[in-house]
């Protein structure tokens, strides 16, 4: 996916010349559940000049994938007729994980299963034929678990077949997925007597990137984190839950990926940037990167501070990135607005100069 310069018209005309980027949203169904809440989430999407919207889609055809309440088909289709309307791309959001109920880990390594989530995939566009894709998320396994080759093929070829659907049944729309950090050490296994003993086979370009890279980010963490230490062989934490996804974009099984790194510290962003970077041999294409809009008490390093975000927007960019999403807009007792301001409008957060000031086009549009 290669950005393009566009001419990008508003009421005052042609404003600026700018290359496609996608600045998407999480949206959960608490964010368009009445009409009120609907019309108020829309102006903030507009407001911050964003232009993609994952958009948490109710149950389908058979297949329950929701959570944090769920939505309603009549809700989901007026507020989907809504963004389409005001122009912005957007993408059905289904929770893969547990497509046959909440707590239920669905089993990628059975062809049945790899299957029916397939079929979900296409049930999604052909009930909602407006959007412009589906975007997964929990397309994993548990937490903390050592990788495991067969649970990530079995994760990486629903991702394949899925995507080879969607291109015969609904050719030009998208399919995207939300996916654990690098910029996180897991596990791999134990470095001793200047070898490497790894838990389970790792995949071939993280061993090649580990041999080409001795000192890498992983490493250092390992020497310097009093937590761990220099007997530790580390890798990125999509692992642990048997996510592959930076093979997904190399071997072009999935249209882009978005590393949820909602941290408000500005070294690990930055590091995660570097590392896909790295990983790709200097590539960013497909990628779309995460930016946190929550705080949880067990999240310590999640703030609702926008200055964080306009900073890592800023390096992002200089690093070539053409891809942010915020997570998320709408949330009950959060004050949207210093973000919404800092985005779009000159203010001190920003040193007078929003990296969203001017709309853009949207690299995830269905052709």
């Amino acid at each position: 996916m290669i950005p393009v310069l566009l001419a990008v018209c508003t009421d005052r005309g042609i404003t600026a010349v700018l290359e496609k980027e996608v600045r998407a949203v999480w949206i959960n169904p608490f964010s368009f559940d009445t009409p009120e809440n609907r019309s108020a989430t829309l102006a903030k999407i507009r407001r911050a000049n964003l232009n993609t919207v994952f958009l948490q889609t109710p149950s389908v055809a058979g297949n329950y994938g929701i959570t944090w309440g769920g939505a309603s088909p009549e809700n989901y289709s007026a507020f989907l007729k809504d963004l389409k309307g005001a122009g912005l791309a957007v993408h059905g959001w289904i929770i893969n994980r547990e497509r046959e109920g909440e707590g239920k880990q669905a089993d990628f390594t059975s062809g049945k299963e790899r299957k029916a989530q397939r079929d979900w995939v296409l049930a999604v566009i052909d009930a909602w034929p407006a959007l412009d894709g589906v975007h997964y998320d929990y397309i994993r396994y548990g937490d903390w678990a050592k990788h495991e080759t067969g649970k990530a093929r079995g994760i990486t070829e629903t991702v394949s077949m899925t995507l080879k659907a969607i291109r015969r049944r609904h050719p030009g729309k998208f399919l995207t997925a939300a996916v654990f950090v690098a910029a996180s050490p897991n596990w791999m296994g134990r470095v001793g007597e200047g070898k490497r003993a790894w838990d389970d086979s790792p995949p071939k370009w993280f061993v090649r990137w580990m041999d080409g890279c001795p000192d890498n980010w992983y490493a250092e963490r390992g020497r310097t984190d009093p937590k761990l230490g220099s007997h530790m062989l580390l890798g990125p934490s999509f692992f642990k839950y048997q996510q592959d996804p930076v093979a997904w974009l190399e071997s072009g099984s999935i249209d882009a990926v978005c590393p949820m790194q909602y941290t408000a510290d500005v070294d690990t962003w930055k590091a995660e940037v570097d590392l896909w970077k790295s990983f790709r041999g200097g590539k960013l294409d497909g990628i779309v990167m995460g930016l946190g809009w929550l705080k949880e008490k067990e999240h310590p390093d999640w703030e609702l501070k926008p200055e964080p975000l306009v900073r890592f927007i800023r390096y992002g960019r200089a690093q070539g990135l053409k891809g942010f999403s915020v997570f998320s807009l709408g949330v009950p007792g959060v004050d949207d607005e210093p973000l919404l301001k800092a985005l779009s409008e000159p203010c001190p957060a920003n040193d007078n100069d929003p990296p969203f000031s001017s709309p853009a086009a949207s690299w995830l549009v269905a052709r």
